[in-house]
């Protein structure tokens, strides 16, 4: 099965040229700071992020490549038979053209996520997600060719240390989901490890840049930081982001979100590091991605 959009020629529909376009967040794993990254970009009038679909949203992309891939390879020929001809052609294998099918997977984000619950009129949708890689984007953006992504990175240590502090404090979640959300980093990383410049729909963050920012513009105002990137990367007008979002950390739904946590020490994080079956790897990514460990 496919999975990277066709090639689209010069027949196909494009895109409303006024349109600016969604926006889709693709952050390395949980604990990454995609919650802080989705409140500071919803935070302004212009742009509403929905939350996590999951990773059952890659069936609406494999759905929509695998009918257009058909369309392509089966229909054509069929297709040019029955229009002469009628039902006495070869009608079992005509099928509308690939570019429906696009249209038709735009229809389903433009229903579902459009009506945003808060902003302007007119106000931009977008959402984000942990689990989703470099070619789920680049079929986001083959739907629509104006929509801007961002990667949010964050130290799988850092990561990893705070996986560890869910496995205390949240019942439900166990090693072995520290283990496959540690696996969502490395799967999501290693995606956007591609070779030439980054597309200009790309923007690369780290979570260490947007904790970094000052929501009272103290310690380098004047310097452009992550938010600056962000609102220029998504075309929204500058100052329009709300900083002070940056110092609400909120962990989990509801009064337990505000608690304090136990954090692990770094013993016991350097410990479930070495047991990770993944480490080199994960350790590889991340000095090419500038941060040490151990």
């Amino acid at each position: 099965m496919p999975t990277n959009p066709p090639h689209r020629n010069e027949s196909q529909t494009p895109e409303d040229t006024a349109d600016p376009g969604p926006v889709l967040l693709l952050c390395s794993g949980q604990r990454s700071g995609s919650t802080l990254l989705q409140r500071i970009v919803s935070s302004g009038p212009d742009l509403w992020v929905w939350g996590e679909p999951g990773p059952g949203i890659l069936g609406l992309r494999d759905a929509d490549l695998a009918m257009r891939a058909l369309s392509d390879y089966r229909s054509r020929e069929a297709a040019a038979e029955v229009g002469p001809a009628g039902p006495p052609g070869f009608i079992a294998v005509v099928l509308p053209p690939a570019e429906t099918y696009r249209s038709a997977a735009r229809a389903w984000f433009d229903t579902a996520f459009a009506d945003a619950p808060r902003g302007g009129a007119g106000a931009r949708w977008g959402f984000k997600e942990v689990r989703l890689g470099h070619s789920f984007a680049e079929w986001f953006v083959d739907l629509y060719p104006r929509a801007r992504v961002v990667h949010l990175v964050r130290h799988p240590l850092d990561v990893l240390r705070s996986l560890l502090s869910w496995e205390e404090q949240v019942t439900r979640w166990t090693p072995d989901l520290t283990a496959e959300a540690m696996g969502n980093w490395l799967t999501v990383v290693d995606s956007f490890h591609t070779a030439g410049a980054d597309p200009p729909w790309l923007l690369r963050l780290s979570y260490e840049e947007l904790a970094s920012v000052r929501a009272d513009g103290a310690e380098g105002a004047g310097r452009a930081d992550a938010v600056d990137a962000l609102e220029e990367h998504l075309g929204l007008a500058a100052g329009s982001l709300d900083r002070a979002v940056l110092n609400q950390r909120i962990h989990r739904p509801g009064a337990v979100g505000r608690t304090p946590r136990a954090m692990p020490g770094a013993e016991e994080v350097a410990r479930r590091f070495a047991a990770m079956a993944t480490r080199d790897r994960v350790r590889e990514h991340a000095e090419r991605l500038g941060y040490r460990v151990p």
